[in-house]
């Protein structure tokens, strides 16, 4: 990746540069805001475009984005740039927002952060219409690429044969089948919203909350004023608000006679824009693996922050499938990982049980008891039952030659 961007701004004129390259990452606030704004509409996103550099050049940006790419992800990009030729169609080569033209393939703009493969971090940025690519390089690794945005307009195109292109179908048919699988007191419990908001739900924000963000926000300030720009872009707004205010209202109900700080700390809920609302909950699976793809960690066997297991069996659970793969096929190698590990697992997500009722306790006495009792967390606990990390005794795998 650092070769492939440093390629890139190698090929580029001084005029060139003064588009294509940004301050370092971490350079201060002003900086930084930039680097870390985005869009997933077609404004200008920072950067230099394609109709500003020459098809070689073309080549050496597409050759960055697949450093940073799969292969389906890649093909994924390039077919939607590819669209702004069917969208300008579909909307009868019209659209005109005051630029030479509107749906514009060559309006794709790319930025780099820093100094490629030096010894301070460095990124680059890649977006334009339903595209944004963000990379962030710390010691020579890729530590953020967040956001990550593909949108597809048309979502449906015919094509000859009577097939069809859906390039984010795959993606989004799964999604559909789980929400249509759910039972109904499920289904309840997962949909937050009966039908789909206006646009994106965090709509282009570097700060995921629920505040109602405008449609003009989804611009740069001064290059385009899109219609109705000051009604509500994100879906936050009207019903969709009323039930994100039923969680609060939640909240606040059951712990409306707390006392002490609650009623301070209640109110500053209110007026905050990032509330985390969610249920404490488990995975349990039947089975941890299927064909050739295994789970680890929480998405095999999350057992919840009352546990405080969480890192440790993502630890262990790696340990342990590394170490069953090594001398066996994949098949072999995911029934022993489980076996071997499921009882490990069991125990330590059964500490859930006695966490809830020790961490939040419902009166007086138990609070005292609690609080006590992490008071003298200098000094071992008293010996009882067996420890949950006991129930597995590490295996030495040999090493494979």
């Amino acid at each position: 990746m650092a070769g492939a961007a440093q390629d890139w701004l190698d090929s580029l004129d001084m005029d060139q540069r003064l588009a294509a390259v940004g301050p370092p990452p971490g350079t201060g606030v002003v900086a930084e805001a930039e680097r870390t704004r985005w869009f997933y509409t077609p404004p200008d996103h920072g950067g230099l475009t394609f109709h500003r550099q020459r098809p070689a050049q073309h080549r050496l940006v597409m050759r960055l984005l697949a450093s940073g790419l799969s292969e389906a992800g890649y093909t994924t990009v390039a077919t939607v740039l590819g669209l702004e030729n069917v969208l300008d169609r579909v909307e009868g080569f019209s659209v005109n927002w005051g630029r030479e033209r509107t749906r514009d393939p060559g309006m794709y703009y790319l930025r780099v952060f820093g100094e490629p493969g030096g010894p301070q971090p460095w990124g680059w940025r890649f977006g334009g219409h339903h595209v944004s690519l963000n990379n962030l390089v710390v010691d020579g690794r890729v530590v953020a690429t967040t956001p990550c945005f593909l949108g597809a307009d048309p979502a449906m195109s015919p094509l000859l044969g009577g097939a069809t292109l859906r390039p984010l179908g795959t993606a989004e048919d799964p999604a559909r089948e789980l929400v249509r699988s759910l039972r109904p007191e499920l289904a309840a419990r997962a949909v937050l919203l009966a039908r789909a908001p206006n646009d994106i739900m965090a709509a282009n924000t570097t700060r995921i909350g629920d505040r109602m963000v405008k449609r003009r926000e989804l611009w740069r300030q001064g290059q385009h004023t899109p219609d109705r720009a000051e009604e509500p872009a994100s879906g936050l707004h009207g019903a969709d608000r009323q039930a994100l205010a039923l969680q609060r209202d939640l909240v606040a109900a059951v712990f409306a006679d707390a006392g002490w700080e609650v009623p301070g700390m209640l109110a500053a809920m209110r007026d905050e824009d990032d509330v985390y609302f969610d249920g404490v909950s488990q995975i349990h699976l039947p089975r941890w693996s299927s064909g050739r793809v295994a789970l680890v960690g929480d998405a095999a066997y999350a057992p919840s922050f009352l546990t405080g297991q969480g890192t440790s069996l993502a630890l262990v659970g790696a340990y342990m499938l590394a170490g069953s793969l090594a001398d066996r096929d994949h098949a072999a190698g995911f029934a022993a990982y489980e076996r071997d590990t499921r009882d490990f697992v069991t125990a330590n997500q059964e500490l859930a049980g006695k966490g809830g009722a020790t961490l939040f306790p419902t009166t007086a006495q138990e609070l005292e008891q609690r609080n006590n009792r992490l008071r003298s967390l200098n000094s071992p606990p008293p010996a009882g039952g067996r420890p949950a990390h006991s129930v597995l005794a590490l295996p030495e795998f040999m090493p494979v030659t």
